[in-house]
């Protein structure tokens, strides 16, 4: 169970910078995530002290986050809060639940 926490919260911590690359790769300023990139290892520090496992562990978490991102709902929802952030700058949480909502609204209408 603490297991699936931490990999789960290095999840977290990767999903923001990858869907970022995928979104606008010729903007994508690696440095900008180390910081996540960072927070996911120190969460697999505690799974492990062994770096190769470390290693290992962020390629199996990265492969599932990419294969996440490219569920064609989850990137859709994914565009549309991106699309709505550019133009508000920042969103409340509250914001955030509405614009998925709105993208689902969104998807709904275009399959029928």
């Amino acid at each position: 169970m603490l297991k699936r926490r931490i990999e789960s919260a290095a999840f977290v911590s990767l999903a923001g910078p990858l869907a970022e690359e995928k979104f606008n790769p010729s903007g994508y300023q690696e440095e900008l995530s180390a910081a996540d990139f960072d927070k996911a290892i120190d969460c697999l520090k505690f799974l492990s002290s062994d770096s190769d496992v470390i290693s290992r562990q962020l390629e199996v978490i990265t492969v599932h986050v990419n294969g996440f991102l490219h569920q064609a709902h989850i990137w859709s929802s994914i565009r549309f809060l991106a699309q709505v952030l550019l133009e508000k700058g920042t969103l409340s949480g509250q914001e955030v639940r509405v614009a998925i909502l709105d993208s689902y609204k969104d998807m709904a209408s275009k399959c029928g």
